[in-house]
């Protein structure tokens, strides 16, 4: 079988978690026999020059559905002979669009995995961080978002209604990231969830085996892992969390890993905040702190399927998260395996993290089960539901 995975951005690591998991995927694909290509719109700023590069082809006009674009992917179908076009990507109307054309022009078969909620928009929008440090900034600024809030709502339902309905209409399948998602997407397009037969749901992988957990190796360690981004992995509400969990536990310490545009504000305010013990590492590969940190914690407004969350249970890290994404059932099971807390209750959230602090022996129960949880994860599980979907696609007239 020939695949091309194609996407917005360079494949890398750095890049993003879809990124990262496609990489598995065509990976998994290869290992399995078959011939996989990528194909990029344009260079990520995350990649390091002189890291690992992945082989991968790059479109000559970027990221848009151009007339040059249009030709090249289409004469690389032809070339490599791709008979399944894999759009990770396809909540990029210039993307879709692109990939609805090659494949009308080639003889391609068109996947669209749809890498997020997908009322991510409606999320993004509702749950905007507050800026400004006066009370009448705040005030002004909550008054002009009561006003234009509706109005921006319905355009953006609107939007993506559209969006959603020409990628299926137009894909021989289309993949969402859990089974809790498909409500959602079929509610945008106004669908019948039951008639919708090429609207199919796979979880994605995870390339960690599930660690040997050994309680006495972890330390008074919790993590925030994610791309510091105030619209979406709100690392602000973590360093407001951990305000409050400073002062109750004085012998722990949150380690936020990653970078973005939202660095330096996040430093000032930890600084205003005048947090001790909590540090920014920057882009680390996260596997030696999964080691050894406790906790997990996730804050963000909305995800698809969080891979740094899945990862971490895998080292038997124990998840605190919001629950503000229908995908987080699929990873925790609130007080089995972890705590599912009513978004965006702050006071919540700091009470269950207090409360994990507090019990060792919950931790450690709560790590065992997530563990044993996430062995739906692996690859070994995931990967055979993709490839009786290609053969499934190939075979239909």
């Amino acid at each position: 079988m020939n695949i091309l995975i194609i996407g917005e951005n360079e494949f890398h690591p750095r890049t993003g978690g879809t990124e990262s998991v496609s990489l598995l995927l065509g990976d998994e694909f290869r290992r399995a026999g078959h011939n996989v290509w990528f194909v990029a719109c344009r260079r990520s700023g995350y990649v390091v020059e002189g890291s690992d590069i992945h082989e991968q082809s790059m479109l000559p006009g970027g990221a848009e559905n151009s007339e040059g674009n249009l030709e090249a992917l289409s004469r690389f179908v032809r070339e490599h002979e791709v008979q399944i076009i894999m759009n990770q990507f396809c909540h990029l109307p210039w993307l879709t669009d692109l990939c609805i054309d090659v494949r009308q022009r080639t003889e391609a078969k068109l996947v669209s995995t749809l890498h997020i909620n997908p009322d991510y928009a409606i999320m993004r929008l509702l749950n905007l961080p507050r800026k400004g440090n006066s009370a009448i900034e705040r005030v002004g600024r909550d008054l002009l978002r009561r006003l234009q809030r509706p109005s921006a709502l319905r355009r953006a339902c609107r939007r993506f209604s559209a969006i959603y309905k020409r990628v299926y209409e137009n894909s021989d399948r289309t993949v969402l990231l859990s089974e809790n998602y498909r409500r959602t997407f079929c509610r945008m397009i106004a669908a019948d969830e039951h008639n919708l037969d090429r609207l199919v749901a796979i979880l994605n992988p995870t390339p960690i085996a599930s660690q040997r957990l050994d309680m006495s190796e972890k330390e008074n360690i919790v993590l925030f892992v994610g791309r510091m981004d105030i619209a979406h992995k709100r690392p602000d509400r973590m360093l407001r969390i951990w305000s409050e969990i400073e002062k109750r536990h004085p012998s722990w310490e949150l380690v936020l890993l990653g970078d973005g545009q939202a660095m330096g504000q996040m430093k000032r305010l930890k600084g205003r905040l005048k947090l001790k013990r909590a540090t920014f590492t920057g882009f680390v590969p996260p596997e030696e702190y999964y080691r050894r940190a406790s906790v997990i914690c996730m804050t963000s407004s909305y995800e698809g399927l969080p891979m740094t969350l899945i990862e971490a249970i895998r080292f038997g890290v124990t998840p605190v998260a919001f629950d503000s994404f229908e995908s987080l059932s699929d990873i925790v099971d609130d007080g089995t395996d972890g705590f599912r807390v009513a978004p965006f209750d702050m006071k919540a959230y700091v009470g269950r993290l207090s409360q994990l602090l507090d019990d060792g022996e919950l931790r450690g129960r709560m790590a065992v089960n997530a563990i044993r949880k996430s062995d739906r994860f692996a690859p070994e599980v995931i990967i055979p539901q993709w490839l009786e979907m290609f053969d499934k696609i190939l075979k239909e007239a």
